[in-house]
């Protein structure tokens, strides 16, 4: 009869929070603002990094 599918839309991340000391990567898949970036970083120690920033710096 009918095939049942289902059809997944995978969004890639734009960017990626990354904590220094334990050189762990959290993906972000939504663009987060300056003053939310300041916050991560002063509360949590999280380097935010935008993926063709961090393309271009390991070049």
């Amino acid at each position: 009869m009918y095939e049942q599918q289902a059809f997944i839309h995978v969004v890639k991340p734009v960017a990626f929070l990354r904590h220094e000391p334990t050189q762990i990567q959290f993906d972000v898949y939504k663009k987060i603002n300056r003053f939310q970036r300041l916050m991560i970083r002063i509360c949590f120690g999280l380097k935010y990094i935008e993926f063709n920033k961090a393309e271009i710096s390991e070049q």
